[in-house]
């Protein structure tokens, strides 16, 4: 279950993180922008990375043995396959995306949406589509794992550049507070469909959550850099420091504003119906 709550809180594009983003003073008004946030969608190529998104947390979910379906029911993979649909994703991502972009400065989107639009920023997102599908084998996520841990010890510069993306991005605090908001909700979603024997109170839940922390930290690290050694290992020295310099910049951060308020919204809904299927699954009993 720790490795599906990890994926739940970190499958996020690769990012800057939202906290450290200036803000206008004025929210823009939405009419102003909608045609960016509309290139937002195409360059980033968010309906493909919804599929993804299902892809990985069906690949986790099969993996645990949540018992039977109970009479007449679907089944817990499909009731994965239901709450994690690309087009309801898609739906609850944007309705979050438009919200947030409010308060965004619109030239600093625009120049971020630009960035995305570039040679650079369209392999880029290739790139990185690409290794999630790849890392959804064992073998490869095993590959690029060890991978890491060569060019580490190697003191490679290529390990020291993601290094340098990970710290100036913030990716793995990043992550590490998107799986744990994850974790607390899908123990609520649990808690709600009848999960634990008895109603658990929010200090507790909050309390497990903590508990597994160290854990989440530990896997959220390696999977990282495994995906960014991976996604990267195309890209030549001079196209990656160019990818950090634009993961630094106001424009870079401020596309985070919008983008991780989107996931936010995502996560904690769809975390909170996988804890709600999981229980009514261990019953034996219909979503």
């Amino acid at each position: 279950m720790l490795r599906l709550i990890c994926l739940l809180g970190a499958l996020a594009m690769l990012l800057p993180p939202a906290g450290v983003a200036q803000q206008a003073q004025e929210p823009a008004p939405l009419a102003e922008a909608g045609p960016l946030e509309d290139r937002l969608w195409d360059s980033l190529r968010m309906p493909e990375l919804m599929e993804i998104m299902r892809e990985e947390v069906l690949a986790e979910a099969a993996g645990l043995d949540l018992g039977p379906a109970g009479p007449g029911g679907d089944g817990w993979l499909a009731s994965v396959e239901a709450i994690h649909a690309p087009e309801r994703m898609a739906s609850i991502f944007r309705e979050a995306l438009e919200r947030a972009i409010r308060d965004v400065e619109p030239a600093l989107l625009g120049e971020s949406v630009a960035f995305y639009e570039t040679g650079l920023g369209r392999r880029l997102v290739g790139l990185e589509s690409s290794a999630r599908r790849a890392m959804l084998d064992e073998g490869a996520e095993e590959d690029a794992r060890n991978a890491v841990i060569t060019a580490t010890r190697q003191q490679a510069p290529r390990a020291a550049q993601i290094d340098r993306l990970v710290e100036a991005a913030d990716l793995i605090e990043m992550n590490v507070a998107g799986a744990m908001n994850a974790a607390v909700a899908f123990a609520r979603g649990f808690d709600a469909g009848g999960g634990y024997p008895v109603t658990v109170p929010e200090a507790q839940i909050l309390a497990d959550a903590w508990a597994q922390e160290p854990e989440i930290r530990a896997e959220t690290e390696g999977w990282m850099r495994a995906y960014l050694m991976l996604a990267l290992s195309p890209l030549s020295d001079a196209e990656i420091e160019e990818y950090i310099a634009f993961a630094v910049s106001d424009a870079g951060q401020a596309l985070s504003v919008a983008m991780f308020a989107g996931f936010d919204q995502l996560f904690a809904q769809t975390s909170r119906e996988m804890g709600m299927a999981a229980a009514r699954q261990l019953q034996g009993r219909d979503l």
